[in-house]
């Protein structure tokens, strides 16, 4: 699906709930694309089940600040996202694979989110102001260009913690500083070579014998 009219046309590329509680399924959202919001799955004041299902490929990326590649909780909606897998979903805004804001209460079990990206924060999850409730989900490799590659609760707390590298590229800046990602961000890595005892470079060196003194000419032609 692609939902890139104007609002509210712009969201919801895959599905679009707002006030229902529908049960979704053993469900597949693939390469569904939305202007502004949720390009795979829009729930708006709904209280969605979702259970078994595949996010991947959903692009929210026309819209410059464009939220929840995979899927987007609007306010007032406690959704519940069980066993599903988020994976390859953008967002030119927050949220890669999810995005969750306002009084909304999501539970998320067992769902794995893998190689998401989000342009800003939150590459696999960005969750603000409601109490999300996370449960045995697994993070790998998701992407964010100002913070939070896996989950960001609120925007920028990440970089009051001092045991975590916070950078970005772009107009973010280039490599991450705090602990030891910013030292090695502010260094230029020098190697060592230490040849052991036995070395058969010298077998190599000249001066060469007959057989090499044949061989060259052959070899250049």
């Amino acid at each position: 699906g692609n939902a890139d009219g104007a609002n509210p046309k712009d969201r919801g590329g895959g599905l679009y709930s707002a006030t229902g509680s529908p049960t979704v399924t053993d469900c597949i959202f693939s390469r569904n694309s939305a202007r502004a919001l949720g390009a795979g799955m829009f729930s708006s004041n709904s209280s969605s089940n979702v259970t078994n299902c595949t996010f991947r490929g959903n692009t929210v990326a026309i819209f410059a600040g464009g939220f929840g590649g995979g899927m987007y909780n609007d306010p007032g909606g406690s959704p519940t996202v069980t066993n599903c897998t988020f994976r390859k979903n953008s967002a030119s805004g927050n949220g890669g694979g999810m995005y969750s804001q306002g009084s909304g209460n999501p539970t998320v079990t067992d769902c794995t989110f893998r190689e998401n990206l989000a342009l800003d924060n939150g590459g696999g999850m960005y969750n603000t102001s409601g109490s999300a409730s996370v449960i045995g989900c697994t993070f790998i490799d998701n992407t964010a260009n100002a913070g939070g590659g896996g989950m960001v609760n609120e925007a920028l707390v990440d970089v009051g913690s001092a045991d975590l590298p916070f950078g970005g590229i772009g107009n973010s800046g280039m490599g991450a500083y705090h602990g030891e990602e910013g030292f090695r961000t502010f260094s230029h890595a020098k190697a060592v070579f230490y040849q052991s005892r036995v070395n058969a470079m010298p077998f190599f060196n000249p001066p060469y014998g007959r057989l090499v003194n044949r061989l060259l000419p052959l070899l250049i032609g």
